[in-house]
């Protein structure tokens, strides 16, 4: 918001100079983004009139004005702006004038003919043009005003002043006006604040002879007034108040609407002024739009409307879209002399809505979206209708006034000695109670039962942000100055931070993963909708979001398989070797109704290699890694998954119960995310898999030496290795200490439909050095009961 300093000098007096002015209100919480003075970056400029214009001899977009500046005295000037014509009044930049962008005029000659100075456009005087007319937006200015010819136009009608442009936040919709500032600088400097008046005379007829207004939904409009202000006649408005619009960035239109946009910037309240003579029927209705209407707003645009939008409407239809913008065959002209002044408050969130899906924001809707204080209508009508009278409007008595139940006035007790002990000063009760009262609070003194003084504060309706005493203590502390407050260390018994046991698990698996060369990775847990389709998972348990930030994030996560193969293609340079990720995160399913998500502890692992780097037992092995540091003896049985390759996938079981799955991803999968290698993913159920884990017994190191065997069998390819496995622990006898799989192979000397499988067998005794003859028998124990069961051969050689 632009703040004018000298628009600011009205409410309070001060001489401050303005840095030290915006260098204090940001030290309180006021952000000064910026000081803007025009000003000093231009001069020379001032008010001419056109006396002729004819055509330039040697060009034909260019023409010759002769422009006076002074009583009687003429320029010749050259200008090829088409938008002026003889009679306008224009900015002239005289001989050594300075511009914005540092240009300095100089006579030339253009063409052949001589220049004594320049016609100015917007831009060339540091001017946002935005809200100007179009012609005047690519063209030269042409102000309308009272001021004399050869007016220094820089000092009297343009940017004579210093202003300050604020940062608004959403909580202080006080801040959105000139008095808010003007109370929070008023208080800074222990200064009374002056409002403007508001008296006016007021006719007999009462204004609910002319107009009745009906609200439909009071959570939609909470008040709504109208006033009535006949006798007006359209044309510009004074100069004091054109000016003033200017320097806070508003275009002057008339001055019907000029008071309406003057007092939306002076108190934070918007108004609209409709044509009463254009309202049909007795009524003004405030509801929601029907399917199917259509308005023309003033900007000439049709806008189909939806029920989700309010609007202000007759007997005949909408004639405004309620806190956006006006309706054209409302719209007030150059025949109006009666007006129907509208002020309201209407539901933030509605006007947001209405103005963000029309693309319609304006500085009354971006009042309206931050809420408007309910109790003070009456002072900014007031206000309007002082400023009407003044232009000789009349105005109908009193307001139509039509309200739902008025909101409760918050009161807050505040203690003094608490605002203390949380800011580490002292803070005095008298000090609090002038720090308080100057933002426009009311403070009485009383006693609680316990004997402690307490400060009873009723809130102002203008600072909703305030609703609890941490607020007041915080409205103290800015006051006071944040700069004031010593740095303390807290005091206290402070406690040494600690793992819980779930979080040492997770930190114990990530030691493990990371010591075995698998490098963490974190992926987001929300996800599009298109990676069910993508990666062939399902839907089941995953979770739409309702108001997504983004489309990429629109469903929880019930895998970790798509953000693990986004973050390995992102990893896969012209470089890449091989590949090893691992992640511990939670995936979210959806639960009962009324009932939080399922969240569950997923280990994921991922591999892909450039070369033959990994395969499936490269993945196997790392799972084993875990379940071995568990103690936990699992199963790998196939499974069919459509992720995953056919033939190529396994399903981690602990006796019948599933924890995860491992596999080969699907080739076709892996297409549709651009990786052309093999890769191989897993998943367990990390957080079951914690539950049953096994405790860890320590047992002494062998005394006496240990006896390996390496033995390879010859089995059908059907045959499961966990099975031999089993087996072979079971045939083996006390003295087998360990059982591991080494090798597999198909190929030469092995028949179609067989497969080799490799063995290391572990022997020992815990109180002897073994025999051959006692591992022989084990060993061929095994292999008998192997080739009854399974019809394995040992392989020779």
């Amino acid at each position: 918001m632009l703040v004018p300093v000298s628009w600011l000098k009205d409410y309070v007096e001060f001489d401050l100079p303005t840095d030290e002015l915006a260098e204090r209100l940001t030290a309180r919480g006021v952000m000064v983004e910026e000081i803007k003075r025009p000003k000093d970056k231009i001069s020379g400029v001032v008010l001419g009139l056109i006396r002729s214009m004819e055509k330039h001899p040697n060009a034909d977009r260019l023409r010759l004005c002769k422009v006076e500046v002074k009583d009687g005295e003429i320029l010749d000037l050259i200008t090829g702006a088409p938008n002026v014509k003889t009679g306008d009044k224009v900015p002239v930049a005289l001989e050594g004038a300075r511009l914005a962008g540092g240009l300095v005029i100089k006579k030339s000659k253009i063409r052949g003919v001589e220049s004594s100075g320049m016609l100015c456009s917007a831009a060339e005087l540091g001017l946002d043009g935005k809200d100007l007319p179009l012609d005047q937006r690519e063209g030269v200015l042409t102000p309308e005003t009272d001021l004399p010819l050869g007016a220094d136009l820089v000092e009297k009608y343009l940017l004579n002043d210093d202003m300050l442009l604020l940062e608004t936040f959403a909580n202080r919709p006080d801040m959105l006006s000139i008095i808010g500032v003007a109370r929070e600088t008023a208080s800074m400097l222990g200064k009374p604040l002056k409002l403007p008046g508001t008296t006016f005379p007021e006719d007999e007829r009462p204004a609910s002879d002319y107009i009745k207004v009906r609200i439909k939904d009071f959570d939609l409009c909470s008040r709504y007034m109208a006033r009535i202000i006949s006798g007006l006649k359209i044309g510009p408005s004074p100069e004091w108040m054109s000016s003033r619009l200017r320097l806070a960035g508003v275009r002057s239109i008339n001055n019907i609407v000029d008071v309406t946009n003057y007092v939306m910037l002076e108190y934070g309240q918007p108004f609209h002024a409709f044509d009463y003579a254009l309202l049909k029927g007795e009524a003004i209705n405030i509801r929601p739009a029907k399917k199917g209407e259509e308005m023309i707003t003033i900007d000439e645009s049709k806008i189909p409307l939806a029920p989700e939008m309010l609007v202000i409407a007759d007997e005949e239809g909408p004639v405004a879209l309620a806190g956006v913008m006006g309706g054209l065959n409302s719209e007030v002209n150059n025949d109006t002399t009666k007006i129907l002044l509208e002020i309201a408050c209407f539901q933030p969130a509605s006007i947001r809505r209405t103005s963000v899906n029309l693309g319609m924001r304006s500085e009354s809707s971006r009042r309206f979206e931050k809420g408007l204080d309910y109790y003070g209508l009456p002072a900014a009508a007031d206000r309007a209708c002082s400023l009407f009278a003044s232009m000789g409007g009349r105005i109908a008595k009193g307001a139509v006034d039509s309200a739902a139940e008025p909101p409760k006035t918050l009161t807050i007790d505040f203690r003094p000695e608490r605002a203390s002990a949380i800011l580490g000063i002292t803070t005095g009760k008298n000090q609090c109670i002038n720090i308080l009262s100057s933002l426009g609070m009311k403070v009485k003194e009383k006693t609680s039962k316990a004997g402690q003084e307490i400060l009873s504060v009723d809130i102002p309706s203008f600072r909703p942000d305030i609703i609890r005493e941490e607020d007041l203590v915080e409205e103290v502390a800015r006051c006071i100055g944040y700069d004031k407050i010593p740095t303390t260390l807290p005091g206290g018994v402070t406690l040494i931070g600690t793992q819980g046991e779930e979080e040492e698990f997770r930190e114990h698996i990530a030691d493990l993963m990371s010591a075995a060369g698998v490098v963490e990775v974190i992926t987001p847990s929300l996800h599009p909708e298109q990676v069910f389709e993508t990666f062939d998972i399902p839907r089941e348990g995953s979770m739409k979001v309702l108001n997504p930030l983004v489309e990429e994030q629109s469903y929880t996560r019930n895998s970790l398989l798509p953000g693990m193969m986004k973050a390995l293609k992102s990893n896969m340079t012209p470089s890449w070797g091989c590949i090893k990720f691992f992640e511990i995160s939670k995936i979210y399913l959806e639960a009962e109704p009324d009932s939080f998500p399922w969240e569950k502890d997923i280990m994921g692992i991922i591999m892909a290699s450039s070369g033959n780097d990994v395969d499936f037992f490269t993945l196997k092995g790392r799972f084993e890694l875990v379940f071995q540091e568990l103690g936990m003896e699992v199963d790998f049985e196939p499974v069919q998954l459509p992720f995953f390759h056919p033939g190529i996938s396994a399903e981690v079981l602990l006796g019948r119960k599933s924890l995860g799955c491992l596999g080969r991803v699907h080739p076709e999968v892996c297409q549709k995310v651009d990786i052309n290698v093999p890769v191989f993913f897993g998943a367990v159920d990390l957080g079951h898999a914690r539950r049953l884990a096994r405790k860890k017994y320590y047992e002494p190191v062998p005394r006496f030496p240990v006896i390996e065997r390496d033995l390879a069998f010859i089995i059908d390819e059907g045959v499961l290795c966990s099975n031999i496995t089993k087996e072979i622990e079971s045939s083996g006898g006390e003295l087998l200490r360990s059982v591991k799989c080494f090798d597999q192979y198909r190929g030469k000397q092995i028949p179609d439909e067989k497969k080799s499988l490799a063995f290391r067998l572990v022997f020992s005794a815990p109180d002897r050095t073994l025999t051959d003859e006692e591992v022989g028998r084990s060993i061929n124990n095994i292999v008998k009961n192997l080739s009854g069961k399974f019809d394995a051969r040992l392989r020779e050689g």
